[in-house]
């Protein structure tokens, strides 16, 4: 409830801020004060919604100890170090995501393996909170017109099928050698190619950049970065 709860919260501040491929319906000028007056509201928001989950998880936890259910080896204790570490983590690994466009598995799940989450957890948790962002970013694309929805469709389908497939092959797995650690190996190996892949794809995106007499060296303004207000 409160995850859809963020999501419909940050599409609504989407649109009342704004962003390059739309004005903003308030008419929000880029780094004004009604914009980041906007953004503050947001953050204080969605901190608040943040320690509404953990009281919620803790106040279960504690019923569950109390009913005479310990917790479960590998389930997260919200409380001291592991709640601290997950707070920061659950920060900085949306900040990378959003900023670099990384996936939110690659962040996630390394996290909640070294807490202690069996890996067929981490990985089921990492896809939901996936599913989530990318449907935010989806229906924010398709609002401003800059979703090739045909071409979505066409890869949403064969990624499906990936999914299926890959999920019966590691369940396969699992049973037969009754290893979880086969999943961190497929992890680890999934991060490995993309570690090498994704500097020799930025290297050639760059030459490119140069090629076409672009300064690699320049950075954006954040205030420049929207579309202008019309008078």
């Amino acid at each position: 409830m409160m995850a859809w709860l963020t999501i419909i919260l940050a599409l609504l501040v989407n649109f009342l801020r704004g962003s390059k491929k739309s004005p903003s319906v308030l008419g929000a000028e880029a780094c004004g004060a009604l914009d980041w007056s906007i953004f503050a509201i947001f953050v204080i928001i969605a901190f608040s919604i943040s320690m509404i989950g953990v009281k919620v998880n803790k106040r279960e936890q504690a019923l569950k100890i109390k009913m005479g259910h310990p917790i479960a080896e590998g389930e997260i204790k919200f409380e001291g170090k592991q709640l601290v570490i997950l707070l920061v983590f659950a920060f900085l690994g949306g900040w990378i995501s959003g900023a670099l466009g990384l996936g939110g598995g690659s962040i996630f799940n390394p996290l909640m393996i070294s807490m202690g989450v069996p890996p067929t957890v981490s990985t089921s948790t990492g896809m939901y909170m996936i599913m989530l962002s990318t449907l935010a970013s989806s229906v924010i694309y398709i609002t401003y017109d800059q979703l090739n929805i045909p071409y979505g469709l066409w890869l949403g389908f064969w990624t499906s099928i990936g999914i299926l497939v890959g999920l019966r092959v590691i369940k396969k797995l699992v049973a037969k050698y009754k290893r979880q650690s086969i999943i961190v190996f497929i992890l680890v190996g999934v991060m490995g190619v993309s570690a090498f892949m994704v500097p020799i794809f930025q290297v050639i995106e760059v030459i490119q950049l140069k090629a076409d007499g672009k300064n690699i060296w320049e950075l954006g303004d954040i205030c420049k970065s929207k579309l202008p207000v019309k008078k």
